[in-house]
Formats: C-alpha cells, sequence, structure tokens
C-alpha cells in the first residue's frame, strides 16, 4: 500500500525546474495530499508553467497538522504584477491562529477556471468549520 501510494506521488509530483503543462498543472492541484506526511508549514517550489515559478503553500495554525492547507499559486506578487503575467489574484481562506483568514494569492487561469477554486485543500477545513457550528449551535439549545 505504500509502495502503491509512493509510485502516485512520483507520478504527480514534478520536478522543481520541470515546466509544467496546463494538464500537469491541474493533476497535481487535484491530487490530494496527506496532511500526517505534509510539511504544516512552508512553500515549496513545484516546477515552472509558462516560464513562471509555481509554488505550493502549505498552511497550519492551531490544529496541525490536521487543518494543514495547500494552496498552489505563481511565485508572483498578487495584484499588478500577477495581472500582467496574466494570472488571476485569488482571495483564498488560510488558517490564521483559530480560524481562517483570507490572503491574495497569484494563481494561474488554469486552475481558476479547471477547478473552480484554486485549492481542494481548503474545501476540507470548510466541511470541517460548518460541522463545528452545528456542534456550537446544538450546545446553546
Amino acid at each position: 500500500m505504500i509502495m502503491l501510494a509512493i509510485a502516485l506521488l512520483l507520478q504527480v509530483a514534478p520536478e522543481q525546474d520541470a515546466p509544467m503543462t496546463d494538464e500537469a498543472l491541474i493533476a497535481y492541484a487535484s491530487a490530494p495530499f496527506d496532511r500526517w506526511d505534509a510539511p504544516s508549514r512552508g512553500r515549496f517550489v513545484i516546477g515552472k508553467h509558462n516560464g513562471i515559478t509555481v509554488v505550493a503553500d502549505f498552511s497550519c495554525s492551531d490544529l496541525c497538522p490536521n487543518y494543514t492547507t495547500r494552496v498552489i499559486h505563481y511565485d508572483v506578487a498578487p495584484g499588478h504584477a500577477c495581472d500582467r503575467i496574466g494570472a488571476m489574484t485569488s482571495f483564498i481562506h488560510v488558517p490564521y491562529g483559530m480560524s481562517m483568514h483570507q490572503e491574495p494569492f497569484c494563481v494561474p487561469k488554469v486552475l481558476a477556471h479547471q477547478l473552480g477554486h484554486p485549492i481542494a485543500a481548503g474545501q476540507y477545513f470548510w466541511a470541517f468549520a460548518r460541522e463545528v457550528k452545528s456542534m456550537i449551535g446544538r450546545e446553546k439549545r
């Protein structure tokens, strides 16, 4: 089982300086990651898309590694610099203390359009947040 997981990861994880096609970028962003094996914090270069460095940021705050999120984006400042390269500035929820806050990231358009949201990992957190909110609502009754 472990060997299968390693083989799948090697198929999806690109080399740092390797050029990435739209399909490779979508495959990497769509692939689940193991929160227990992923770093709880840090930025890692995953390749180059259209000649621009693509990074994966792993972020966690209070309940690591359970709620580690992964944001895949260009290593370019959001805003005007992002617009100049034809990407999109997206505000993405990331862990901060015991809650979440939005941070701007320069996201490849192919991820924003293809996936509907640049990070699939954040969906897991929001499912948990809804569950906690419903539990708190039951306690108040």
